[in-house]
């Protein structure tokens, strides 16, 4: 905003005051449309977090065995919200077990069968557990953040290898000739693309973890 300048040479007493409240009042008021700008950027922060808050929405995202039904529960007792297992959706669908699914159907259709869940998913203020490989769905993962946030349970390789001790039962979509490490370092991008907070659970407790996930929530 421009301000009155003096000109050189010989200035009348009362000309050079009126200069002075010009410049004074050119500042003041570049100061007041600074400030109003600026709140008015927090306020659409605060709206966005706000509409996110109302639809309640917590999608656990991670690695088998980081912890998702396990600590989801426990934060849906906290957080006074109800918790779905899309893995139980799944076998419900089905009526079979994931790795019943995988075993007679194999991955391609196992993943058909997840994404279609996922996606039919229309609940609101609860804490959504979900498989491993819900990650690969992109669709399922923006119509997840369109009612809530997504909470990614980062766990390391060793952490991952030390608990999932029983692999070829629990549902895991394995390829042919893949290893866990491989399956690991496949998704953690994936992870890591999607997450709006990411909490590293590794040598915490369930307890730990929530509390983690309820103050990034605040």
């Amino acid at each position: 905003m421009p301000l009155c300048r003096e000109k050189p040479g010989a200035a009348l007493p009362g000309a050079e005051r009126s200069c002075k409240k010009v410049n004074l009042l050119c500042r003041e008021t570049e100061a007041t449309f600074n400030m109003e700008k600026k709140a008015k950027g927090q306020s659409k922060v605060r709206i966005r977090k706000t509409r996110r808050k109302q639809m309640g929405n917590i999608i656990l995202v991670g690695m088998p065995s980081c912890g998702k039904s396990t600590v989801g529960v426990v934060l849906a007792k906290t957080m006074n919200k109800g918790f779905t297992d899309t893995d139980l959706l799944i076998q419900q669908a089905e009526g079979k077990t994931l790795q019943e699914i995988i075993n007679e159907n194999g991955n391609d259709y196992f993943h058909r069968v997840e994404e279609r869940e996922l996606l039919a998913f229309d609940e609101e203020n609860c804490v959504v557990a979900t498989g491993g490989s819900a990650i690969y769905f992109d669709r399922a993962m923006e119509k997840f953040k369109e009612k809530g946030v997504i909470v990614y349970l980062q766990v390391s390789l060793d952490t991952v290898l030390t608990r999932l001790s029983n692999i070829r039962t629990r549902g895991v979509t394995l390829e042919k000739g893949q290893t866990l490490e491989d399956l690991y370092r496949q998704r953690i991008p994936l992870y890591e693309k999607h997450a709006d907070v990411t909490i590293c659970g590794d040598g915490l407790t369930v307890e730990e973890v929530v509390e983690k996930i309820v103050a990034a929530l605040q």
